[in-house]
């Protein structure tokens, strides 16, 4: 809404500027007036065409922001389960197969994704936190180390500098909110995000 009032505003300066340019130019030169007039009506619709194509580029930017910050927020709000079967169904139009899996024999895994390639990968996440810490990372590789596994770790948020070190160290992936909103613009509209 705030976009179409300046939008408005802007055609409503440069006509009145044009308008009372027109007019000056009138009194000024009448006899030179439909000259003026032609060059300037030209030049009016080129500075309206351009500040359109300028602001196109720059307002796409800041709305693609601001769908993806909705994204983020909504999967904020959801429950535990809600976002694992959110990323178990990211996963599977991704091409994997992917499965939840629970109880001890997991101990830290969430869900169980077959790669195309025939490896497994065990992936968890921490969708509350906003910076998951180096702690968290470790737990996840005590995790992947009892089923002798390559991991991805999701979130919604970030990681700390000490938690990426380790997970790089340790040759584990791990997706936050940017990665997250690339997952999903991959996958397009056929995902429903609730």
């Amino acid at each position: 809404m705030e976009e179409e009032n300046r939008t408005k505003d802007f055609f409503q300066a440069t006509l009145s500027v044009w308008i009372v340019v027109l007019g000056l130019l009138y009194f000024s030169y009448p006899e030179r007036f439909m000259n003026f007039f032609i060059l300037s009506l030209l030049a009016w619709i080129l500075s309206l065409a351009l500040f359109l194509v300028v602001r196109k580029r720059k307002f796409g930017y800041i709305f693609k922001s601001m769908y993806e910050r909705k994204i983020l927020v909504k999967l904020k709000k959801m429950s535990v389960e809600e976002f694992e079967d959110f990323v178990a169904n990211l996963f599977s139009k991704l091409g994997y197969i992917s499965e939840r899996v629970s109880g001890s024999e997991f101990g830290g895994i969430d869900i169980l994704i077959s790669g195309k390639d025939g490896d497994y990968y065990l992936v968890t996440k921490n969708h509350v936190s906003p910076d998951i810490g180096r702690r968290e990372v470790e737990e996840f590789y005590e995790a992947l180390l009892r089923h002798r596994a390559s991991g991805k770790m999701v979130s919604v948020g970030g990681y700390s500098d000490r938690a990426k070190g380790f997970a790089r160290e340790k040759a584990i992936e791990l997706v936050g909110g940017s990665e997250l909103l690339k997952l999903i613009n991959r996958v397009g509209n056929n995902l429903e995000i609730k």
